[in-house]
């Protein structure tokens, strides 16, 4: 096990200087082909029309026969499944276990990982398999959203949505004042967190509105209340928030906003999503959606390779920042923006190590690890040569 754990260390490393999806992929091969219990290992891919695993062994995921690894017609429905319950499968076959590992990013799915275990997969293994899985799907993410910003292209869709189950619209339709979305974030029990900007609305009747939404809305917790950086709300609900079906479609929230009723969300989508398939989508969740603004956009790129400057300063922009968040996970991602949107970075400090843990949905213990590896990353990155 301890051989194990240091083949996982070293290839989470590798994993996050690799440049392209084949490369991810195949580091993830070559390092798992050297435990010596495990017999093969391949990666399905995810169909984007079907739905559905598309298994598709390329040469360089090989490890052995192809024979030895060309997976059964029960073995594809297995992939599939797992895919669909985004949840690691284990399929026993005698003295062989086959473990089916999916790799997603923000409930985005880009195939599964399968390893065939001569002696057996024990929960261990399993549980860092999990985690690797996770780990591959936020590094692939990373990469083809960083292809998409350096192509110069991308969809830009704004949208309405008027659906009064949604707290900040019901805000803002109740009060007549602006509502901004800061963040929105999934946690790790299930449930989600929205920081707000709400200005001008006395607590009472904040609180009036979030009794009118339980149970779906658990909590309502005032993080502080500044004349430059307003009043920010962090707003904890069991149902999923609408940046969640967007994420999916592989796009990222630019802004969020919600004025007497009616809300307004600006997200960038990468030049081959399915803006129907996406609309669709939130149709059928939410009331009152509306296209007013959709345009294909085309930036032309710096020469340099898209280190923009700030034109003040004269440091570098979208890149140097790019490289920074890509050396974080997604998880690291969140627990930094929360952090700092709730006034962890501050002196004195507006919220404890201990608060903003809970309203991750996490120890604290787990947060200060967290925050330890973001300083890791973000010093090495400016660092390093």
């Amino acid at each position: 096990m301890t051989k194990i754990n240091d083949i996982f260390r070293s290839m989470a490393t590798n994993i996050l200087n690799q440049t392209t999806r084949e490369r991810i992929e195949d580091e993830v091969c070559r390092s798992l082909a050297t435990v010596e219990s495990y017999s093969s290992v391949w990666i399905g891919s995810f169909d984007a029309d079907t739905k559905n695993a598309k298994i598709e062994i390329r040469e360089s995921a090989k490890i052995g026969s192809e024979d030895s690894i060309r997976p059964s017609k029960k073995t594809t429905e297995t992939v599939s499944s797992s895919l669909e319950n985004k949840e690691v499968q284990v399929v026993n076959n005698g003295q062989k276990e086959l473990a089916l590992v999916p790799i997603l990013s923000e409930e985005i799915p880009y195939g599964v990982l399968a390893i065939r275990s001569e002696g057996g997969i024990d929960n261990e293994e399993l549980e860092m398999l999990e985690e690797l899985g996770t780990l591959v799907g936020f590094r692939i993410n990373a990469v083809e959203m960083r292809e998409s910003l350096l192509s110069g292209r991308s969809i830009r869709l704004k949208f309405q949505v008027s659906d009064s189950r949604l707290f900040s619209i019901a805000i803002s339709q109740r009060s007549e004042s602006q509502v901004s979305i800061e963040s929105m974030l999934p946690r790790s029990d299930g449930t989600f967190l929205q920081i707000l900007r709400i200005d001008g609305v006395p607590e009472r009747e904040l609180r009036e509105v979030a009794d009118e939404h339980s149970p779906q809305l658990e909590q309502l917790e005032k993080l502080f209340v500044d004349e430059e950086s307003g009043n920010r709300w962090a707003v904890i609900t069991s149902t999923p928030c609408i940046a969640a079906p967007i994420s999916e479609f592989g796009g990222k929230l630019k802004s969020a906003t919600a004025e007497n009723g009616v809300g307004e969300v600006i997200t960038e989508l990468p030049p081959e999503a399915d803006v129907a398939e996406l609309m669709e989508r939130l149709e059928s969740e939410y009331t009152g959606v509306q296209i007013t603004a959709k345009r294909d956009e085309s930036r032309q790129m710096p020469a340099n390779g898209g280190a923009g400057q700030n034109e003040t300063t004269g440091v570098g922009t979208s890149t140097a920042r790019s490289q920074l968040f890509d050396r974080l996970t997604t998880r690291q991602r969140e627990v930094l923006e929360t952090a700092y949107l709730s006034g962890f970075f501050e002196m004195p400090r507006r919220k404890s190590s201990v608060e903003v843990a809970e309203m991750l949905g996490i120890s604290q213990p787990t947060f200060s690890e967290h925050i330890r590896d973001i300083e890791n990353e973000l010093f090495s990155t400016i660092l390093e040569e």
